[in-house]
């Protein structure tokens, strides 16, 4: 019998895809705009929108008590929390992909 951790291997895949995807994708954005984009790109995700697949962010986030700890009180809903988790997580990754694009820039200067 496949163990736990073998079957949700397919789903981490895809949900840490996604989330390297969206911060890629963020980047591009002006800062100035950047978390306008962010709050309606995620708002509108479908993971966030239903309910199943926001119930299966909680599982893959390592962030599923981020909405907690910004608002200081439990989410009301599962999509809530799914949505905060999202965006704490590719708040997370924005940063390293900075640098990347950075260094890339500084690559094709030389």
């Amino acid at each position: 019998m496949a163990d736990l951790n073998e079957i949700l291997r397919p789903w981490f895949t895809e949900y840490n895809e996604e989330i390297r995807s969206l911060a890629k994708e963020a980047i591009k954005i002006p800062e100035d705009e950047r978390d306008d984009w962010l709050h309606e790109t995620i708002d509108g995700h479908e993971w966030v929108i239903y309910t199943f697949k926001a119930r299966c962010v909680l599982v893959a986030t390592d962030n599923p008590d981020a909405y907690e700890e910004e608002m200081g009180e439990p989410a009301k809903t599962v999509e809530a929390q799914a949505y905060m988790a999202i965006m704490h997580d590719v708040r997370a990754m924005i940063p390293a992909y900075e640098t990347e694009a950075s260094q890339s820039d500084f690559a094709s200067e030389a």
